[in-house]
Formats: C-alpha cells, sequence, structure tokens
C-alpha cells in the first residue's frame, strides 16, 4: 500500500507529498499496537500504556535519563508544537516529548535523582532530548498462539500485564504498516523522504541521536 503525507517541520517548512515508507513514528511502541511476547510461549497482545524515559543532553556532553514519573517537572519552551493545555487531535497518538526539543528542569533534586549517562549534576537547567527510551508496556493479553509446548503459558497462564519491551515482537503488517498515520502524529524522517517539490529532510529538529539528516516533523494531511 502506499500513502503519501504533507509534514510541517519544527522551522514551520510544509513538505508535500512525502512517501510515508521514508518516515517513522517517534515512539517505538504506541498504544494499540498489537505485538506477540517472547516470554515462553507467545500470547497475542495489545498495548494499552507505554510509559517512558527520556535522555537529555546538557551543553557541556552530560546526559542523564529522567523517569516518567518525573515528568511534570520537566517543562517545555520556545515550542510552537506543544503547551501545557493543549492536547492531540488524537489523544493517546501523539507525544509530548521528541528528539531535539529543548526543555527545562524545573527541579535540581531531579537531575539528583536522575540516571547520569555521561558526566554527573551540577547546575544544569536546560538541555535537550537526545532519546525516547520505552522501560514498560501495559499490555492487554488475548490469546496464546497454540505450540506444541506444554509450559505454564500454553496451560493459559498469560504473560505479567506489565512488560519490558524487550519481551515482545512488534507485529508489522508489512503491506500496510505504512500507513497508520493519523493527522498531528510525529515523525522522524531523513535525508531520503523527498517530497513531491523536491523538498526533503534536514532541517527542523534532531534526531535523538544527533545526526544531521535526521529531522522531526508533523503530520499536517495526507493525501
Amino acid at each position: 500500500a502506499r500513502m503519501t503525507v504533507d509534514l510541517l517541520t519544527l522551522d514551520d517548512r510544509i513538505i508535500r507529498g512525502v512517501d510515508s515508507r521514508h518516515i517513522c513514528h517517534v515512539r517505538t511502541h504506541r498504544p494499540g499496537l498489537w505485538v506477540l511476547s517472547k516470554m515462553g510461549n507467545p500470547w497475542l497482545g495489545r498495548v494499552e500504556e507505554v510509559r517512558e524515559d527520556i535522555v537529555v543532553q546538557f551543553r557541556d556532553g552530560s546526559q542523564c535519563q529522567i523517569p516518567h514519573h518525573k515528568f511534570h517537572k520537566v517543562e517545555t519552551y520556545n515550542d510552537t508544537y506543544w503547551t501545557e493545555d493543549s492536547t492531540s487531535d488524537f489523544e493517546g497518538r501523539d507525544c509530548k516529548f521528541y528528539p531535539g526539543q529543548r526543555v527545562k528542569v524545573k527541579d535540581k533534586k531531579v537531575l539528583e535523582a536522575a540516571t547520569w549517562l555521561k558526566g554527573q549534576a551540577s547546575d544544569h537547567k536546560r538541555g535537550t532530548i537526545v532519546r525516547i527510551e520505552v522501560m514498560t508496556l501495559e499490555m492487554r493479553w488475548l490469546m496464546p498462539i497454540p505450540t506444541c509446548s506444554d509450559n505454564e503459558f500454553a496451560a493459559g497462564v498469560p504473560p505479567p500485564l506489565d512488560i519490558s519491551p524487550n519481551d515482545v515482537v512488534s507485529l508489522e503488517f508489512d503491506e500496510f504498516c505504512n500507513t497508520d498515520w493519523c493527522i498531528g502524529d510525529w515523525c522522524l524522517f531523513g535525508a531520503g523522504a523527498k517530497g513531491e517539490d523536491g523538498g526533503g529532510g534536514g532541517g527542523g529538529g534532531g534526531s535523538g541521536e544527533g545526526s544531521a539528516t535526521t529531522s522531526v516533523a508533523r503530520r499536517s494531511g495526507r493525501s
């Protein structure tokens, strides 16, 4: 299946007619995603909620990982796409944080309790999100997949409701996986994502990996 979308970049450029096969979701796991468990015999399940941490990088190159239950102590600034009283057009699909976004930590105790990947806590306040880490998936398990095994999962005991993303396999239905987009969704796109007017990636926000060839954008329409 082929689908084209119009993208609004962080520097307010519109790239029209981008093939959706050249963009990807900011969130690797999203509510509504179908998965198979890798624990014991496979179970078919649906992601209900996602708990994520953010990795923030500061000017001196230091990085820390802030857990999701501290997000209320982190605020965005100079971000025209998100305010505290705004909501996504498709609630539950959108994401408040994305790679390349500038944030301010309101409470230094959050930094003191954070996991420091590079450097250590000091007088940091403002930084840039470089990565979104999916920590836990809240699942709804629907049915076991029949196998020849006779372990406990085959006997009808489902995996835990809260599970690590490393313990599941996403079901990407190849024929239609590139059509799972709604207006307002955030995406990552690279230099190869050319629009019908010749415009492409390379502008706007960062990619979370610091690549200059990947940008963050928001879907503004489709054709």
